[in-house]
């Protein structure tokens, strides 16, 4: 979590942080290839979710949330 925080930018707040787990493949997709696999490290801002993947903590990956058009919901 910390490598994590390192990467916030001035004045960006975490709003959740936490564990993110690939769901069953019941929903058609693999999640893995987007997160790098499940027990993801992650946080989430105003702006953007950033992740680091238990297998590889070298890599800190970003997504800006206005990128994000769509969602699933159960």
């Amino acid at each position: 979590m910390d490598q994590l925080k390192a990467r916030l930018d001035l004045g960006e707040q975490p709003l959740a942080q936490g564990r993110a787990f690939e769901p069953p493949d019941a929903l058609g997709f693999d999640l893995s290839t987007l997160i790098s696999g499940p027990g993801c490290a992650l946080i989430v801002t105003e702006r953007r979710a950033l992740w680091v993947s238990r297998d590889d903590q070298r890599w800190v990956r970003s997504l800006p949330l206005e990128l994000v058009t769509s969602s699933l919901r159960p």
